[in-house]
């Protein structure tokens, strides 16, 4: 082997770069200069003390090069560190959020995506890098079910934040504490495309029809209230203005129901955009949000939400007998997805909404049955009620939203509400029968990322 490998090598410690400079564990783990972790268990001090060959970043940028120093600090150095330490994980299903596509993914598939944006919480909602993802093993795990009908699935170890806002572990956690929720979600690209085709788009995912199996008798059927008035003409005005003439059929059954039904030959843009948003073919049981919707900007969300509220959607007064009467906004669907990604989605407009489910059940010919299962999304806090009405302009109800806004004007906000956050009650801690594989996600700036509406502590931090 050459000198001139020996030089370099010398020339690369030329300032002492491994100059015994003792400092203690404290300043070693939290310090800026060296590995700038968040606060360590005295157990997991000791951990750290015992190890050896723990270098600093720039260290190793100096003795392998910029690129490779850095890669090497990212996945060998800090998750050596990470996995001696034994923090906590999600499950490979739980749901991180994008705010660079307005997206949520699951936590497994940022393994292959490692300049994923994700959003974080330092005094202010964040857009920042996710650092890594890996699969750390199996380990027992447990449903943490909140309030508002958000859950995770998570390792004792993973951390939230309370509402002074420190980390605190689940396996310190008890029933009726609260954990900080996402109460603002933001897009940091949005994009934005035709508000007729938005408005479209919420008709048709509440109430459009599109069988494939009669494609040449009708593409969508889309059934107005004889209370939806000013929706039906603008619905009917965004048609004919393409070029389209749908049918016009009044229920002849005694129904208050109108049928705009939009035939091949009568509708060709009406198909072309259905199928250019993916939901020619559907029904009500697997619809989704479109994937567009999610990168749009605030306003459309809102201009989306006015079409879509005005299908399974109501604005109504309820009386609660000895408890305090309120106004309330709720939506009902049978797609369980369609319900997550709208409880998901309403927080563009800074909202958590409750989601729940039940089974109805009806009487047919003297016999008591059970229909299918349905998702109801309400909103019945000031808050949460304010901030929907003061972004959201309802077809044909907007009148009752405006009582709701009016009643509620006076009324102190929630103290659960913090700004971006909202504070959720832990209900239920149930722990999983068999053991899963978990996934460990770091971020950059705040070491905290936002998964199925949760603030989570770093998982490997």
């Amino acid at each position: 082997m050459s000198n001139d490998f020996f030089d370099d090598i010398y020339a690369a410690l030329e300032d002492n770069t491994f100059e015994e400079k003792p400092v203690d564990v404290k300043t070693f783990v939290e310090g800026e200069d060296f590995l700038a972790q968040p606060p360590l268990s005295d157990i997991q001090y000791g951990i750290v003390e015992y190890m050896s060959q723990i270098y600093r970043e720039e260290d190793l940028i100096k003795l392998m090069g910029e690129e490779a120093g850095r890669e090497h600090y990212k996945h060998y150095t800090k998750n050596e560190l990470i996995l001696a330490l034994g923090k906590g994980s999600h499950i490979a299903t739980d749901e991180v959020y994008n705010p660079e596509t307005g997206q949520w993914n699951t936590i497994a598939s940022l393994m292959e995506n490692t300049s994923a944006k994700v959003q974080g919480y330092d005094q202010k909602s964040v857009v920042q890098d996710s650092t890594e993802a890996w699969c750390e093993g199996y380990s027992e795990v447990y449903r943490v079910d909140l309030e508002k009908g958000v859950s995770v699935t998570v390792s004792p170890d993973h951390s939230f934040y309370d509402k002074s806002l420190n980390r605190v572990k689940l396996k310190k956690c008890a029933i009726g504490d609260r954990v900080a929720l996402a109460a603002k979600t933001y897009c940091s690209s949005p994009q934005e495309i035709d508000d007729n085709e938005v408005l479209l788009l919420g008709w048709w995912l509440g109430d459009g029809m599109m069988p494939i199996d009669e494609p040449r008798r009708r593409i969508i059927n889309m059934d107005f209230s004889n209370n939806d008035k000013e929706a039906q003409e603008k619905y009917l005005s965004i048609l004919r203005s393409h070029g389209d003439n749908p049918n016009v059929i009044v229920n002849p059954n005694g129904k208050a129901m109108t049928a705009v039904r939009s035939g091949i030959r009568q509708s060709p843009w009406a198909l072309s955009v259905s199928k250019k948003y993916g939901l020619w073919g559907t029904r009500a049981n697997d619809k989704v949000i479109p994937d567009v919707v999610w990168g749009l900007s605030d306003r459309q969300i809102a201009l989306f939400f006015s079409a879509l509220w005005g299908t399974d959607g109501t604005v109504y007064y309820k009386k609660n007998g000895k408890k305090k009467s309120r106004w309330v906004l709720e939506y009902t669907t049978i797609s369980e997805n369609l319900a997550i990604g709208i409880q998901r989605l309403l927080t563009r407009l800074g909202v958590i909404a409750s989601l729940r489910s039940r089974i109805p059940t009806y009487t047919y010919d003297g016999e008591k049955l059970n229909g299918q299962r349905a998702y109801y999304l309400t909103i019945s806090d000031a808050e949460g009620f304010r901030r929907f009405g003061s972004q959201v302009k309802l077809f044909d109800k907007q009148h009752l939203l405006d009582q709701g806004i009016e009643q509620y004007k006076d009324v102190k906000s929630q103290s659960h509400y913090s700004g971006d956050l909202f504070f959720a009650k832990i209900k239920s801690v149930t722990k999983e029968v068999m053991p899963q594989p978990v996934f460990t996600m770091t971020a950059v700036d705040t070491h905290n990322f936002v998964a199925n509406l949760v603030l989570n502590g770093n998982s490997g931090k």
